[in-house]
Order: structure tokens, then sequence, then C-alpha cells
């Protein structure tokens, strides 16, 4: 993940009120708002990512 990525998650983390750590990950419904975020801010969602 790039930095400005990152950066751009963590801003819309905040923005959504959502917690990003280590220990907690945020629940499918806060993923879509940082989803529309990114979105917004211009970043597409990597293909083939979230499939483990």
């Amino acid at each position: 993940m790039s930095a400005d990525m990152k950066q751009a998650m963590n801003d819309c983390a905040q923005r959504v009120g959502v917690k990003m750590n280590k220990d907690s990950r945020p629940s499918k419904s806060d993923m879509k708002k940082i989803d529309s975020c990114m979105s917004a801010k211009g970043f597409e969602k990597p293909a083939g990512q979230g499939r483990h």
C-alpha cells in the first residue's frame, strides 16, 4: 500500500469515525464507508484484494 493511500485511508477512517488499529478490524459497514470515501478521493480498490 502506498504511503498516500495509507494517509487517505486514515483520513477517511477518522472522517467516518472508524477506529483503525492492528487489533480491531473495521466492520463490513465501516469498510464500505471507508471505501466510498476512498473512491471519492480517487483511490481505486486494488483488484483481487479481500479474497484470502
